[in-house]
């Protein structure tokens, strides 16, 4: 597909380098031998009702086994800045449970309450990618290298990069451990040597982290008394890694702009042994490289929704012409209990080949609703 605009196909022509004159470029590039993916699933369910309907539940084992993935492989710049087309690729297998349960209740006639919750796990592997196991896919990669890899044995988009061991005390212990070009000083990145040769090279990058989650859940709980009637919901996640792609910029001399706090206070001195961040370098360019300094836990829980309703007694609502009237006040996002550093834990980049990288997406908003719900 190609496209207008004066940003990517704009061109002086005339030589004004005030206005250009709009021409076309690619916006994507294509794949004529592409086609569907095929998955095959299997499953095997269990639905129960008990105690008069008191108690329900929904318990689902599944498989699922997708081939010739369509999979996109970033291109070199030059090739243009166009997006890369996907490919049909070897083979990947999920599998996992999902289970759910709710319990309602009567009591007294007046108060009526349900609380359920669900739960969700899978497990990704990729299978195969070509008849070499050795084969890597890397994912997305700006002003650093790719941070995912994908291969086989692997779950898809897992991160890829140095696996920083802690800080250098002393330049004494600097120069006892596996040289880094350069790198090595006190209040630097003690990089581990993981192919054991005696020097750090890209050779010692590995697969650092998983931004898959070990589980997904969910809660809700309705409580009504009389006319009056309070909706709770929340989710969240656990066990998965983010890569937070904001400290790159935050945490290093990468651009002249602002710093975290972080970077502030735990950078590392001798009158502060005990920092997390490597020592303020202004020439520094290799702290920042992909590494398991920016991989941080994302498990969260958030409240989604709180909702009081009052319905108007039938009588009431029948007189001023409404068959069913009812008043409510909600809260979305109310709060988030989380770990993670970043502005937002939820991070869907809808990229397969780079899960969990965190480039710096916005916080979802809090927000307060007054309504009427009407009907005739």
């Amino acid at each position: 597909t190609y496209r207008a605009n004066i940003f990517n196909a704009g061109y002086p022509i005339d030589g004004s380098p005030s206005s250009p004159s709009i021409g076309y470029d690619a916006a994507s590039f294509g794949n004529p031998n592409a086609k569907w993916e095929t998955t095959t699933s299997n499953n095997l369910g269990l639905d129960a009702s008990l105690f008069n309907s008191a108690l329900t539940f929904e318990i689902d084992f599944w498989n699922r086994k997708t081939t010739d993935m369509l999979f996109s492989i970033p291109l070199t710049f030059t090739v243009g800045d166009a997006g890369a087309p996907s490919f049909n690729v070897g083979e990947m297998n999920n599998k996992g449970v999902d289970l759910g349960i709710t319990y309602r209740n009567t009591i007294g006639g007046d108060l009526r309450y349900s609380v359920s919750g669900n739960y969700s796990m899978y497990r990704n592997e990729v299978i195969r990618l070509t008849e070499s196991d050795q084969t890597k896919f890397f994912g997305y990669g700006s002003r650093v290298p790719a941070v995912t890899v994908t291969q086989a044995g692997l779950p898809i988009s897992s991160f890829f990069g140095y696996q920083v061991l802690g800080i250098f005390q002393s330049d004494e212990e600097a120069k006892a451990w596996a040289p880094y070009e350069n790198y090595n000083k006190a209040g630097k990145f003690k990089i581990a040597d993981i192919n054991q040769d005696g020097v750090i090279t890209d050779a010692d990058r590995t697969v650092i982290g998983n931004p898959h989650p070990k589980f997904n859940y969910g809660i809700n709980l309705n409580i009504g008394y009389k006319a009056f009637d309070l909706t709770l919901f929340g989710n969240g996640v656990v066990g998965n890694d983010i890569f937070n792609y904001v400290r790159y910029f935050a945490d290093f001399n990468t651009f002249q702009g602002n710093r975290s706090t972080r970077a502030l206070y735990d950078a590392w001195q001798p009158s502060n042994p005990g920092g997390t961040v490597p020592i303020m370098d202004a020439n520094d360019q290799i702290s920042s490289r992909p590494s398991t300094y920016f991989l941080e836990k994302g498990t969260y829980f958030r409240m989604k929704n709180v909702q009081l309703t009052y319905s108007l007694p039938r009588n009431i609502s029948n007189k001023i012409g409404f068959s069913n009237a009812q008043v409510y006040v909600q809260g979305q996002n109310l709060f988030t209990i989380t770990k993670y550093s970043g502005l937002n834990p939820e991070i869907q980049t809808g990229v397969d080949n780079t899960l969990g990288f965190d480039g710096g997406y916005m916080p979802v908003s809090r927000n307060l609703l007054l309504g009427i719900n009407i009907s005739f």
